[in-house]
């Protein structure tokens, strides 16, 4: 999985090295996980599930990652690494929006239908902060 920018100094230097050794120790293939415990999708093969190429990744069983022993890591395919992370992923999204001091959660956009969004008008440095009011009231009374 992609390491978050703000993230990645958690990780240690030889974190490349570390995973080699996580993927080596697991025979270039899926571990399992709690989810699929039978799961042996092989690095860089379609996945016997999903027919997606199979990438290894190595997951940090407590989802710390300055823990590094090899007991709290890892080899996974994306479904098993997704499927073990998604809902500690819903809690940390929560908690950034949650953090953010606007409506929009701090993207700058608020959406205001399925398919509908305009500018967060309470944001800092939208150059045009009257159009984009004005844009909701519209949308709000059927007009957009």
């Amino acid at each position: 999985m992609p390491i978050r920018p703000e993230n990645r100094k958690l990780y240690p230097r030889n974190w490349k090295d570390l995973t080699a050794s996580i993927r080596e120790r697991a025979g270039n293939a899926c571990e399992g996980s709690p989810a699929y415990p039978d799961c042996r999708a092989p690095n860089h093969q379609p996945h016997p599930i999903t027919g997606s190429r199979v990438v290894l990744t190595v997951a940090h069983l407590d989802h710390d990652p300055r823990n590094n022993d090899p007991s709290n890591l890892r080899a996974w395919c994306q479904k098993c690494h997704n499927t073990y992370d998604a809902p500690h992923r819903a809690l940390n999204r929560a908690a950034r929006l949650n953090a953010s001091p606007c409506i929009c959660g701090g993207t700058g956009r608020v959406l205001i239908d399925d398919d509908a969004e305009v500018h967060c008008p309470h944001c800092p440095g939208h150059s045009n902060v009257a159009q984009d009011t004005d844009e909701i009231s519209r949308f709000r009374v059927g007009l957009l």
